[in-house]
């Protein structure tokens, strides 16, 4: 009897200490799962690696894919006419793309020309059978030119991109606006009153060049009103003081944005009237008044007594 209850207790043993083994295993993993999911959840999500995309082209023929870029590192939308070379001097036209878009060509050599400022060709660029040929460009560069008026507010002068050390215009634009063009060295006439020029400015390839001209004008008005005060309309020539040399032409009552400095003024009435040495100064407004008599009416003409027509005689 005692060796049977012996052998319960230890069977009873036995079952107790594997039920804590197992309690103990389903613990442990109750406790590592959340653990294990959260780890996951803030782990990055790595997206399988791409393949690139292999290109199909038609037989015998590749591609080509200008890359252009502007002043600020955005993609440029310009034209590109390509020529397939026929001998060493000449070429004929192949067709017509865009930059930064790939242009399906014929297996052979080819010239491009794409509508940056100025306009450029590129010389001698290879395309193979089932090949993409990327002839990069670089980037543009810009210039902006910086002006206010006489009220220190932005002004809107008409601005050229001269080719260097010439009058050819290549691009027009206007004061505080940046203007695309190719890196190289230009000058730049600036249409204000007078004409200013900037001499051999330097612009490269991804920077902005800026010239920064300030507030240099003042505001000019000439008025003209007879004795009555009512104002009358005029031509106006504008002369550098103490000079014969015509700075520019105008009408009376109206305002004119000038550089700062002396000026010789006439209003084009009958007779002339004129001022000598009037002063402009910059971010200020000048007013000059001229009182003009109403040009007389001229006199009526008077009709003439119709002379008397004698008839001829008739001849026997």
């Amino acid at each position: 009897m005692k060796n049977k209850n012996l052998l319960i207790g230890i069977i009873a043993a036995v079952v107790m200490v594997v039920a804590v083994v197992i309690i103990k295993s389903l613990v442990g993993k109750e406790v590592l799962k959340p653990a294990a999911v959260s780890v996951q959840a803030n782990a990055p999500v790595k997206s399988p690696a791409k393949e690139p995309v292999k290109k199909i082209f038609p037989k015998d023929m590749g591609g080509l894919t200008v890359t252009m870029l502007n002043s600020k590192a955005k993609e440029m939308s310009l034209r590109v006419r390509a020529f397939r070379a026929i001998d060493d001097k000449s070429s004929v036209y192949a067709g017509v793309s865009y930059a930064n878009k790939m242009q399906e060509l014929p297996e052979g050599s080819y010239d491009i020309e794409i509508d940056t400022v100025p306009q450029k060709l590129y010389k001698n660029i290879k395309i193979q059978n089932g090949k993409e040929t990327i002839a990069d460009l670089g980037a543009t560069g810009a210039v902006k030119v910086k002006a206010q008026n006489s009220s220190n507010k932005d002004a809107s002068y008409q601005v050229k991109m001269l080719a260097a050390r010439s009058k050819v215009a290549l691009v027009t634009g206007s004061t505080n606006r940046p203007i695309e063009i190719m890196p190289g060295v230009y000058d730049i006439e600036i249409s204000m009153v007078p004409t200013q020029f900037k001499k051999d400015v330097k612009v490269e390839a991804g920077k902005e060049t800026a010239i920064d001209l300030g507030c240099i004008t003042g505001a000019l008005s000439v008025k003209a009103s007879d004795p009555s005060n009512k104002e009358l309309g005029y031509g106006v020539r504008i002369k550098k003081a103490g000079s014969n040399e015509v700075m520019t032409s105008w009408t009376t009552n109206r305002p004119l944005e000038i550089m700062e400095g002396a000026y010789d003024i006439e209003v084009l009435c009958d007779p002339v009237q004129s001022k000598k040495g009037i002063k402009v100064n910059k971010a200020k407004e000048t007013v000059i008044e001229f009182k003009v008599s109403a040009p007389k009416a001229p006199a009526p003409v008077q009709a003439q007594p119709a002379k008397a027509v004698v008839p001829a005689r008739a001849k026997k």
